[in-house]
């Protein structure tokens, strides 16, 4: 019994120490590769970093030596990164989500933001924050993410065999790109075999045009 971590590799091997530590087996093959662009920020012109994902908080951790800025995040996870990179002042909404982390700005002292993400974004906060008196961001595009065109022989090699018995979601462009695998490797009609991890309902969606053993979405502190 083998759980399939499709994350980008940083991040996968975080969730495959947290899923080995409570006793399951792992395999990694991303379906995302991150890579970096070239950025400068100067940290000391804002009040406040905006990030969106692990990948923005590993970015800019990587980007500045100014850890003491408050920083603000779109959940438990991606929050809990930014403590382990060493930021000192890290805020995130109960309910992870662009919508409460929206209000948490919102509601914040600050007033001059650095909103740091990738390429593409479901949902755009500096243009969800344009009409706000008083609030200004500044936007820095510091990654962009790429598709894997293919599984490795190992990973096609456990699904014919039948050890893959779930696989991670953590983002619905993540899913999409599985789906496309699944189909490119004629491997769909192991789905109904395997459990489906997903880290919200609109992940979840993006699934339901395959047969799965079971979708779940209750693993928000997986990192």
């Amino acid at each position: 019994m083998t759980i399939l971590i499709t994350r980008p590799l940083a991040a996968a091997k975080r969730t495959e120490q947290a899923f080995q530590l409570a006793g399951l087996k792992t395999w990694i093959d991303p379906v995302l590769t991150i890579t970096p662009l070239p950025s400068t920020i100067d940290s000391a012109a804002y009040d406040a970093i905006i990030t969106t994902s692990t990948n923005g908080v590993e970015s800019f951790a990587a980007l500045t030596q100014h850890h003491d800025i408050p920083t603000f995040c779109a959940g438990a996870a991606s929050a809990a990164i930014a403590c382990e990179l060493g930021f000192t002042s890290v805020f995130h909404p109960t309910a992870p989500g662009a919508k409460g982390l929206i209000t948490l700005i919102k509601q914040s002292p600050f007033k001059r933001f650095a909103y740091i993400r990738g390429e593409v974004v479901k949902i755009n906060i500096a243009d969800a924050l344009a009409n706000i008196e008083g609030i200004h961001i500044d936007t820095y595009i510091t990654y962009k993410t790429l598709p894997t065109t293919g599984w490795t022989d190992e990973t096609i090699a456990l699904f014919h065999a039948k050890k893959i018995t779930a696989i991670t979601f953590y983002s619905e462009h993540s899913a999409r790109v599985t789906l496309d695998l699944l189909r490119k490797h004629n491997l769909s009609d192991y789905t109904p075999s395997v459990t489906a991890l997903c880290l919200s309902e609109a992940i979840a969606d993006v699934l339901k045009d395959f047969v799965w053993q079971a979708i779940k979405t209750e693993i928000s502190g997986m990192f």
